[in-house]
């Protein structure tokens, strides 16, 4: 699979679904949670919401790089080899200003039941370092944005 392909297959399943499962680690160990996301048109900025009184908010603070697992996943034992699951990894921080109001759109146009929370929780952006996506369960393919020589696909 080409990069250009690889890229389409994770901006697909990145609009396809609304939502992941972000994994911080925090002095009590790791932490997942099932949060709604927003991805920008490049790959390379994910998005979502997080209360400031949550532990995700503060593993964040501390920790600072994080992964959100996306899949297509079914209940159907004949979808087996069609899954797809994608990592996306790399350090998250909270948005304010400007960055803020620019990436709450983007959120908020992809769920738009969700503005009263958007608007009262702190907006949160990953910086996407890598995609690693997995199909038929042993199939990786990894997408790397710090990788220039473009081994990373």
């Amino acid at each position: 699979m080409t990069r250009r392909e690889l890229e389409s297959t994770v901006r697909k399943l990145l609009g396809d679904q609304l939502f992941g499962v972000l994994a911080t680690s925090g002095s009590g160990g790791p932490h997942t949670t099932i949060v709604a996301y927003a991805s920008a048109d490049d790959l390379h900025a994910l998005v979502f919401a997080a209360p400031r009184g949550t532990r995700k908010f503060e593993n964040l603070k501390k920790a600072g790089w994080v992964s959100l697992f996306v899949d297509n996943r079914t209940d159907k034992v004949d979808d087996l080899f069609e899954i797809y699951g994608i990592e996306a990894r790399g350090p998250a921080s909270e948005l304010l200003g400007d960055e803020r109001r620019s990436y709450e759109s983007l959120y908020r146009a992809r769920h738009p039941l969700l503005g009263g929370f958007a608007e009262g929780s702190a907006m949160i952006k990953i910086d996407v370092r890598r995609y690693d996506v997995v199909h038929r369960f042993q199939e990786v393919l990894v997408l790397d944005f710090d990788d220039q020589s473009g081994r990373g696909a």
